[in-house]
This record gives structure tokens, C-alpha cells and sequence, in this order.
């Protein structure tokens, strides 16, 4: 009954076609027929003659040739890309140090510190400190390797093998010209090229890090032609890895058509790429015909109306971008540019992500599921700055330059992009349809999120919160951490609990019904609204409507520097509502109405309303201050400031019993004292809800 139950919950909310390929996929699987498809072998067994069309030399030295030919496909850039204008070039040392740490065996997975892991690497072993879990080393058949033992993340073990230290590495032969960073990267193909035979181990498990790592190698190809030119045997080695990264992937885009998302991006680009920069391959037309088909209907059909992300994941919207941005450049330069249904949804996922950086820094609030995915890190940027491919993708979609001459730019000229014509990048209050609302002051900003979803989300976060002061977060979403995580992280931080989010009687808004997915959204209404000196937006959703409950959420920036949330349970019965909070690990001070920590950008203070308010504070799974209540203490008071990362932060716990209607109210005041001219707004009750429904004419 349970299995039916949750089949009918997918029917209702994916569809039947995005159930009825997963039934393809699963169908295939258990007949065997995508293991025919894909069947494990030698890398010997793909000798040239065998993958290549009639006519095209099949010896090394003549195939090697042939990739030289002048007339032969275009790419973003002929040998070395140029280097990058202006301020591009303002930290020109970083690259060469992080293709030094390559060299000495140290990668910096998902945007992290430098982690000794050997040159070449172990590419079967878990990074540390989670080395002592099980490895992934067995070389049967990909399709026969369980992914999902319990607390055994395989993406940690995959990261490495999507090929990024190919891009610090062609950075530095770019800068400096050193063919030693050239064979660096040879080192490395070979290397994991002789511990993956086609279709045996863990590296094959998924045709999207098949294809992403399709685009590393072909990035490869292009950025090292220098240094690799007079290696004919390379040429003929890299083919056959094109050729069976490529073959690997139309067997199981049943799967990838089911999840509707990046990885059907992915996947199309991986197919796309293979079919246009190697059109010598045997069933390249075919690959190119599927990936441009493909990607362009994902691109006008994952991408919102304002520009949000199918995903409800600021994450896999980048990654979506830069897919994206890779793809339509390479079909422009190629004399053969995208449908205008998808390029006008790339332009509108451009638009979307850019109006979701809040500051200088190029960040933005981490909504959603995060796994660390930054496919093209050409930049001299954080991992988590959005620039990069936001301003590539304005000056392909648009023309258009958004940000002042930086770092940034580095990536648009790999690209072959430049120039464009200055205006300011947009920055809309809302995406509504995405279910992100924004409210800016003078040095600080808020976001709510508050969705009707349309696409499944990753999270059960209605009516989180996050809230930034100059260019940090202060009030923040704790993150990913993991997917495949042992207690107490076995939900990966998806869940409402550990967001900044009122909950009910310690229940979930949604039911999760897998590692990636909820169902019975809760589905979510907002308003803004406004009066003499503040700024509001009022959300709500339904998912308590089995308890009676409507939760409302209003958010409210007064005078521009203060912060004031109201929370209530509106309905019949006895309940108990809970507001956490996450704030920055720091020194904290607690008092009975109020808690002050000083933050890395000064000195905030949180107050509640004192009225039947039971507070606690709690730091990594412990209470430290306050009253407990109950809750997922062990959950609380973590966050991932990267994947496969995890650290303490201070979480807030406001809990109200009794009968409903319930309310919590909590102030953030930003080293400054309240504004004396809105004393009214916290010191009466009903203050601020009065001015804001005068605002509404209610």
C-alpha cells in the first residue's frame, strides 16, 4: 500500500511521462539491456578503425594530423585562449598556485581548501576526513555497483573525477606557458584512464559525470594543443575516450528525461559537444542531432518565466548556466546557433541568477540543494561568486556588460566573449514563480522563500529566510552537507527543521519521499506590502492544513537597517510553534529577551517578543543557553559552508504553546540601536500588522 501510495504521489506531481521513462530506466536495468548497451571491456578493445567514419586516417600519426587540420570544427578559443582584459588579469599568481598544488597532489574539491590526495590520485577513495568509508574500487560492471549503502556518499568520490584540475591547470600553461602543466594534465587522463576500463567501476555509474567529464577532456584538447601537438598518440587516445564517454550516455537518457533537470543538460551537452567538436567519430551526427534536441527543450522548458530554476537550487541554476553558456556558444561558433525558444530561456536563466547575487561579493543565499558544482572555475573568484558565468552569459545572450572590469571577466574571455554594452545587472523584488521574494536596505538584504511549486523541490524551506549585511550572510540556509550521510545528517540538511523556517508541533510541512525529492508540496502564497518606513513581505503556505493550521510568515525591513519577522499559526486547537534561527558561529552573549553575537561584519542582536516565549540557543547539537525544547537537537546548530563539509553555528529556537491563533515575533538589529522613530513597531504588539494592513487598505 505504501508503494502504491508513493507511485500515485509521483503520478500526480512528476507526471506520467517523467514516470514512465524511470520505468524505462528501471526496466532496462533489471533486463540487462542497457548492460548490452554499454558492455564493460578494454580500453584496447576501441582501436581506431573501429570508432572513427570511412576515410578518416586510422593510424596515430595521420589521425593526429587530421585533428589539426585548420578547416576543422571550431572552438571557443584556437590553441592558448587570449589573455583576459583589464582587472581580469588582478591575481594572476592564483592559478599558477593552484595548478602547483595539483602538482604536488593537492585538489580543492567543491571550492574547499587543499586536500592531500596524491598526484595522480586514488580516484576510488573517499577525501578526508571521510577516507576510512568503504571504497568504491570494484571494476565490475558500472550498472551492478550499489550507490546507495547507507551513510556512503559516492559524489565525494566522483568529484575528482569530473576533471576540474583541468582549469587551474590550462590556466597556468596560459599564463606562464610552462609545458609542464601540460603534461600535468596528460599525466592525469592517463592515469585514470587505465584505472576506469569502459564501463567497469563507479565512474560510469552516471552518464551526467560522463558527460561533464566529456566537456573536461574536450576543454583539454584545445587549452594544451600547444604542448600535445607533437604527440600524434594523444590525439588517437583522447578520441577514444570521446568516443565511449559519448556512447555511454544515450542508454540510460530514459533516467535523465525522468529527472527533467541537470541532468538532462548535462547529458544533451555532453552529447552536443561530442558531436560538433568530433564530427570524425562514428554516430557523432546522430549524438548532435539528440543533444541539440535535447538541451533545447530543456532550456525553454526548465527555466521559469522570471528566470527561476526548475530545481528550486541556486546551485544547480548555475550549473544549469554554465551548460547553458558552454552549449550555445559552441553551436554560435560553429555556425549553427540554438532555437529562439532556447535562447530566450537561456537569457531568462541569466537574468534569474543575476538577480539573485545580493552584494559586491557575487554571492547569493544558498537556496536549495547544493552539491558544490562549478563546471567551468575559469576565474579568479570564490567558488561561490555567481559573476563568472552570469557576465559570460549577458554578453552572449544580451550583448551586454553587467559588472564593472574584473576578475570575473576571465571566464567570458575563454569563452571568446568581450565587450558588450555597460548597464547594471537587473535586480527584480521578486521571481515569483521560483518563490524568491527580496527586500534590500542600504547595507543589508533579506530573501524569503515563498513558492507555488510547479517543479519538485529539493527542500522543504517555505518561508525560510535568509538575511545578509554588508556582503555576508547573517541569517543563513544551513546548507547541503551531504546526500547519503549517516545520523544525524541522514537527510542532508533538506529538511524544514534545520532552516530558518516556523514549524508545528514539530512536524514537516511536505513528506519526503526520497533522497531528492518531497511530495504534498506545501504550496505557498505571498504578498509585499509597505508603510512609513517599512518594507514587508507576508507569506504563506498550506502545509499544516492536516492539523488546521495556515502558517504566515511577515518579514519587514524598518528604516532600512533593522530586521523584524513576524510568525503566526493561524487556526483552531492547541499547538506549538517553533522558529529557528541560524546565525554565525561567534561570540555570543544571552540575555533574557535578546542574544548578541559579534559577527565578522559587527555586531548583531536578535530580540523576541517576551510573552509566552520559551527561548534556547544551541551550538552544535548542544544546548548552550536558554530553555530546550523539543526538536531535532542533534541537527541544530550546523551548517555546510561547502559539500561534503560540516561546522557549528549558533541556532536560535524560539518555541509558543497554547491554543491557536500563535505568534513569535523576532527582531535583528544591525549595530545600531532600533530606530527611535519605530519604537511603536516592537513595543506594541500589533503595531507593525496595523500599519501593514493600512498599507494594504485593509
Amino acid at each position: 500500500m505504501t508503494d502504491l501510495t508513493t507511485g500515485w504521489r509521483a503520478l500526480r506531481e512528476l507526471g506520467p511521462m517523467a514516470v514512465w521513462h524511470y520505468a524505462r530506466y528501471r526496466l532496462g536495468l533489471v533486463s540487462r539491456g542497457i548492460e548490452r548497451r554499454t558492455p564493460a571491456g578494454e580500453w584496447r578493445d576501441y582501436d581506431l578503425a573501429a570508432i572513427l567514419r570511412p576515410g578518416v586516417p586510422s593510424d596515430e600519426h595521420g589521425y593526429g594530423a587530421y585533428r589539426r587540420r585548420p578547416d576543422g570544427p571550431r572552438f571557443f578559443f584556437d590553441g592558448v585562449a587570449p589573455a583576459p582584459p583589464g582587472q581580469a588579469q588582478a591575481s594572476p599568481s592564483e592559478p599558477i598556485l593552484e595548478a602547483e598544488d595539483v602538482l604536488a597532489g593537492r585538489y580543492r574539491l567543491f571550492g574547499g581548501p587543499p586536500l592531500e590526495l596524491g598526484y595522480p590520485p586514488d580516484w576510488f577513495a573517499f577525501p578526508p576526513p571521510l577516507d576510512r568509508l568503504p571504497r568504491f574500487d570494484s571494476l565490475v560492471h558500472w550498472s551492478r555497483i550499489p550507490l546507495d549503502l547507507p551513510g556512503v556518499d559516492v559524489r565525494l568520490v566522483w568529484e575528482l573525477s569530473r576533471f576540474g584540475w583541468v582549469f587551474p591547470l590550462a590556466r597556468a600553461y596560459r599564463s606562464t606557458r610552462e609545458a609542464k602543466y601540460a603534461e600535468a594534465c596528460w599525466r592525469l587522463i592517463e592515469a585514470w584512464r587505465e584505472a576506469n576500463p569502459p564501463y567497469r567501476g563507479v565512474h560510469w555509474a552516471s552518464a551526467q559525470e560522463a558527460a561533464l567529464r566529456l566537456l573536461a577532456l574536450a576543454f583539454a584538447e584545445r587549452a594544451f594543443l600547444p604542448a600535445w601537438a607533437p604527440h600524434s598518440e594523444r590525439a588517437a587516445t583522447l578520441a577514444r575516450m570521446v568516443a565511449v564517454h559519448a556512447r555511454r550516455i544515450p542508454p540510460t537518457l530514459s533516467y535523465a528525461r525522468a529527472q527533467a533537470n541537470n541532468h538532462l543538460l548535462s547529458e544533451a551537452a555532453g552529447l552536443l559537444t561530442a558531436g560538433l567538436l568530433y564530427p570524425e567519430l562514428e554516430g557523432s551526427d546522430r549524438w548532435r542531432r539528440i543533444g541539440r534536441r535535447l538541451l533545447q527543450e530543456a532550456l525553454a522548458s526548465q527555466v521559469f518565466e522570471d528566470g527561476g530554476y526548475v530545481q528550486h537550487s541556486t546551485t544547480y541554476h548555475r550549473l544549469a548556466l554554465a551548460v547553458g553558456v558552454w552549449c550555445a556558444r559552441l553551436a554560435e561558433v560553429n555556425g549553427d546557433p540554438l532555437s529562439p525558444p532556447a535562447s530566450r530561456g537561456l537569457e531568462r536563466l541569466t537574468r534569474g541568477l543575476a538577480g539573485q547575487i545580493g552584494s559586491g561579493t557575487g554571492r547569493t543565499a544558498s537556496f536549495g540543494p547544493d552539491d558544490g558544482s562549478n563546471i567551468l572555475p575559469l576565474a579568479s573568484v570564490d567558488s561561490a561568486d555567481a559573476r563568472p558565468v552570469v557576465a559570460a552569459a549577458a554578453r552572449l545572450t544580451r550583448r551586454e556588460a553587467w559588472y564593472p572590469d574584473g576578475p570575473w571577466d576571465e571566464l567570458s574571455a575563454w569563452l571568446g566573449l568581450s565587450g558588450g554594452r555597460r548597464v547594471d545587472a537587473p535586480r527584480p523584488a521578486s521571481l515569483p514563480v521560483a518563490g524568491l521574494h527580496f527586500l534590500r536596505g542600504s547595507e543589508t538584504w533579506g530573501a524569503l522563500r515563498c513558492a507555488r511549486f510547479r517543479g519538485r523541490p529539493g527542500h522543504s524551506d517555505q518561508l525560510h529566510v535568509d538575511l545578509w549585511w554588508r556582503g555576508l550572510p547573517l541569517v543563513f540556509d544551513p546548507g547541503t552537507f551531504l546526500y547519503n550521510a549517516t545520523a544525524p545528517f541522514e537527510h542532508g540538511l533538506s529538511h524544514a527543521a534545520v532552516h530558518n523556517t516556523p514549524l508545528v508541533d514539530g512536524l514537516e510541512p511536505m513528506r519526503r519521499a526520497g533522497r531528492f525529492r518531497w511530495s504534498d508540496w506545501a504550496q505557498g502564497e505571498v504578498e509585499r506590502l509597505g508603510g512609513e518606513g517599512v518594507a514587508a513581505l507576508r507569506g504563506s503556505h498550506n502545509g499544516y492544513r492536516r492539523v488546521g493550521v495556515r502558517l504566515r510568515r511577515t518579514l519587514a525591513l524598518v528604516d532600512s537597517v533593522a530586521w523584524v519577522v513576524e510568525d503566526e499559526a493561524l487556526g483552531n486547537g492547541s499547538h506549538r510553534m517553533t522558529a529557528g534561527w541560524n546565525l554565525p558561529d561567534a561570540m555570543w552573549m544571552w540575555g533574557d529577551q535578546g542574544l548578541r553575537v559579534d559577527s565578522a561584519v559587527g555586531v548583531l542582536v536578535v530580540e523576541w517578543s517576551a510573552v509566552g516565549v520559551r527561548p534556547g540557543l544551541v551550538r552544535a547539537g548542544e544546548w548552550v543557553a536558554g530553555q530546550p525544547s523539543e526538536g531535532s537537537v542533534q541537527e541544530w546548530g550546523w551548517r555546510a559552508p561547502r559539500y561534503g563539509s560540516i561546522e557549528p553555528c549558533l541556532r536560535l529556537v524560539l518555541t509558543v504553546s497554547g491554543r491557536a491563533p500563535l505568534r513569535v515575533r523576532t527582531r535583528f538589529i544591525l549595530e545600531r540601536s532600533w530606530p527611535a522613530s519605530m519604537a511603536d513597531l516592537w513595543d506594541e504588539p500589533d503595531a507593525l500588522v496595523a500599519r501593514l494592513r493600512g498599507s494594504a487598505g485593509a
